[in-house]
């Protein structure tokens, strides 16, 4: 994202609080660690039930990691994103627009 810190000079020129920057940032973090968990998921259950079609097996996928895959992503993706979150809410609109 060579654009980030212009997007959030732009919108804290705007109006946007600090507060707001670090929402976004960590609602996105948040979002893209669900979805990868969920993609994840589905590729790991596709794989496993793939091969044990393919060799005549019964495949067994515990229900409680299936589930809780996508939260424990959701949650690593928060995790990743807090630091930077609040240092681009930290971010001066004016240092951040002179690129």
């Amino acid at each position: 994202m060579p654009f980030a810190p212009v997007r959030v000079g732009l919108r804290r020129a705007l109006g946007a609080r600090r507060r707001d920057i670090a929402t976004q940032f960590l609602v996105e973090a948040g979002l893209l660690g669900t979805v990868g968990g969920l993609v994840g998921t589905a590729i790991g259950v596709s794989t496993v039930i793939s091969i044990a079609v393919a060799n005549q097996w019964t495949a067994v996928i515990p229900p409680v990691e299936t589930f809780s895959a996508p939260f424990i992503g959701g949650a690593i993706g928060l995790l990743a994103a807090v630091y930077p979150a609040f240092r681009a809410a930290s971010i001066e609109p004016v240092r951040a627009l002179q690129r």
